[in-house]
């Protein structure tokens, strides 16, 4: 059975309606900016809209899954001997200088990735790829042989969820860089998961 090759034309449509749609929701806000406005300022019909992203919410989850894959990217494969702890300070550390780095978007990307429910219905794999790194670490890695590395990845995938919506919460004018907050919060979890 041969294997139908990716649609360049679809993944440059995809492309083109995820670039519009960061710009519109940082600019105007992820409330404010509808599908046909996204599909308007990609330069596509409002059916490839819709066909790519059936709400503007799934804009806001690609997005975190994006995130999610630049972090990774950030902290490297793993290899033998690895020092996990180090693995997720760097992780948590990418993904707080993405934040720093576009607080605006991430504000209105968050409020589009909640009103998409997805914590809910969209389970994150990075708490699946933490519950990895973690289970490694336990051999030697830097983690506790007692740690149960789905409840640790919860933890710390909770904390980070919940240091970005208090950070969302502070305007804009007020709120500080979030790397700070994550590294402080990532080294009080990490203290608790060592070897004793």
């Amino acid at each position: 059975m041969a294997t139908r090759a990716p649609d360049p034309r679809g993944a440059r449509s995809r492309a083109l309606l995820y670039d519009a749609a960061t710009a519109l929701f940082a600019e105007r806000g992820f409330a404010a900016t509808t599908m046909d406005d996204v599909a308007q300022r990609a330069g596509l019909s409002r059916r490839t809209a819709f066909n790519h992203f059936p709400s503007k919410g799934e804009l806001a989850v690609e997005w975190a899954a994006r995130r999610q894959a630049a972090a990774t990217a950030a902290a490297g494969e793993p290899g033998p001997g690895d020092h996990v702890p180090d693995r997720i300070r760097a992780w948590f550390r990418a993904l707080g200088e993405l934040t720093d780095a576009d607080p605006d978007g991430t504000e209105q990307m968050m409020l589009g990735w909640l009103a998409a429910l997805g914590p809910v219905h969209h389970r994150t794999p990075a708490v699946h790829r933490l519950a990895e790194w973690l289970d490694a670490g336990r051999d030697g890695g830097g983690i506790a042989s007692t740690v149960d590395p789905g409840i640790a990845a919860d933890l710390l995938f909770d904390a980070y969820l919940g240091a970005v919506l208090r950070w969302c919460a502070v305007p804009p004018g007020r709120r500080g860089p979030l790397t700070p907050v994550l590294e402080a919060l990532v080294e009080q979890v990490m203290a608790g998961l060592a070897p004793r």
